[in-house]
């Protein structure tokens, strides 16, 4: 293969390049630049940063191991301020040695020992929404209730007093993540700092309490009696303030981007009532009131599907950064060590080159087997570094699409068209607002966990 030390750049009259762009609408800036190339060099303020799109380039960046690639760009950075260093944001030896804890964790025992509590929270909040049919942003809801069922998975306990806590401080710390991706200076003295800080120390201290309440208590079939109890290959066991960045990471990682998915699936299901029916008929076919189990998941390929297209459409993670620790070849390309490469799952996955009708909600391009060339649908990552909650998500998501569609019907609230909007994960712009109408099916509740 023939090495081009550099790829084309993408013009901009601006003395600052791309950063009006950046901080106006990233999702557009990368849409306009996948057009110039497989890979483009972008300047935003002082520096020239790399974009990435074809798929090949995508596993070069993504896959391949922190010797070549590393997490030191501004997102992570930002990001490791709130969560401090958890599986997605810590690096090296200190990543290694927590993934090796990790993995029984999410081991498949793991997951079925959550189904009953997100059988729970599911019926709850079909329910609760049945009961109060009519036009509303059904956002709050859902972040609630993912919430509530992140909770449970780690605690094993109802955490509905902390649940509001958490929720602010997290909508708070988060409200403040883009401006400081964006060039702000975090140990300045402002009043936006200020309140990102408390919120921070805020979220620190109720996961300190929580994790503090279990010393000393019998170990728990959840994510924290796992996280408590296992050992690396050493002997060794996390840190308290391990725990705590772990805990904080499925927090905002585990929340955010399952309520994410969640409100695109629910806003095109209820703009493809076709679509929306035949999930609806197979979960009642398969399912029915019992409780669902993760086997289940291989037997509903209808909202399989369904999911899937909608991870592509719209993923939660839209957007991944790699800093180049050395200078290297990256596909037909030398890339400079020290630059900061970006990749965007939302752009690739709409890329006409590897998708018919990219733009289009088609469910049924996974049903009949299209070819996905490698690389080129990652909505939870690749590689090592791939998102370890991918089946707990996949699981949660399920038991609350089919609770949903059993109790309540879904309506668009106007014919409005769906717009992104770009922050830690890509949510809709001006929230999940439908219109329910209740089924009136009498559903019996499951057993409360305790």
């Amino acid at each position: 293969m023939t090495t081009t030390h550099l790829p084309p750049v993408l013009r901009s009259r601006s003395l600052l390049g791309h950063l009006s762009a950046v901080r106006a609408d990233p999702v557009a800036l990368f849409s306009r630049a996948r057009a110039s190339g497989d890979a483009v060099r972008v300047r935003v303020g002082h520096r020239v940063v790399w974009f990435v799109f074809e798929p090949a380039l995508v596993e070069q960046v993504l896959v391949e191991d922190g010797r070549s690639w590393t997490k030191d760009t501004p997102g992570y950075r930002t990001l490791r301020h709130i969560i401090g260093d958890g599986l997605i944001t810590s690096q090296g030896e200190v990543w290694r040695s927590h993934r090796r804890i990790a993995n029984p964790a999410f081991h498949a025992r793991t997951l079925e020992g959550f189904v009953g509590v997100v059988d729970r929270v599911a019926r709850e909040l079909a329910g609760r929404l049945a009961g109060v049919a009519g036009r509303r942003d059904l956002g709050p809801d859902l972040a609630r209730a993912v919430l509530e069922m992140t909770g449970l998975t780690l605690f094993s306990q109802d955490i509905s007093a902390e649940a509001d806590q958490i929720g602010a401080h997290l909508t708070t710390a988060l409200a403040h993540f883009d401006r400081l991706v964006q060039g702000g200076i975090p140990w300045l003295p402002t009043r936006s700092n200020r309140a990102f800080h408390a919120a921070v120390r805020g979220l620190d201290r109720v996961v300190d309490g929580l994790i503090a309440a279990r010393h000393g208590q019998e170990p728990q079939p959840d994510l924290l009696g796992a996280w408590m109890a296992a050992r690396d290959d050493d002997g060794g066991a996390l840190s308290d303030r391990g725990l705590r960045d772990e805990v904080k990471t499925l927090l905002v990682a585990g929340h955010e981007t399952t309520a994410a998915a969640l409100s695109w699936v629910l806003l095109l299901l209820a703009r493809h009532p076709g679509v929306q029916a035949a999930v609806r008929d197979e979960a009642e076919r398969v399912v029915g009131d019992r409780t669902l189990v993760p086997a289940d998941l291989g037997r509903l390929p209808v909202l399989d599907a369904v999911v899937r297209e909608t991870l592509r459409l719209y993923p939660p993670v839209w957007n991944f950064s790699r800093c180049s620790a050395k200078t290297q070849p990256l596909g037909r390309y030398t890339v400079p060590a020290g630059t900061w490469v970006y990749t965007s799952a939302y752009a690739v996955h709409r890329h006409p080159a590897y998708w018919a009708d990219p733009d289009a909600f088609r469910p049924e391009r996974w049903s009949r087997g299209d070819a996905v060339p490698r690389g080129a649908w990652f909505p939870f990552g690749l590689g090592q570094r791939k998102c370890l909650g991918d089946r707990l998500a996949l699981f949660q998501l399920a038991a609350l699409v089919t609770h949903l569609l059993r109790r309540v019907e879904l309506l668009p609230a106007d014919d409005r068209s769906l717009q992104p909007e770009a922050r830690l994960t890509l949510r809709p712009r001006g929230g999940v607002v439908l219109n329910v109408r209740s089924r009136g099916v009498c559903v019996v509740l499951g057993p409360r966990a305790a």
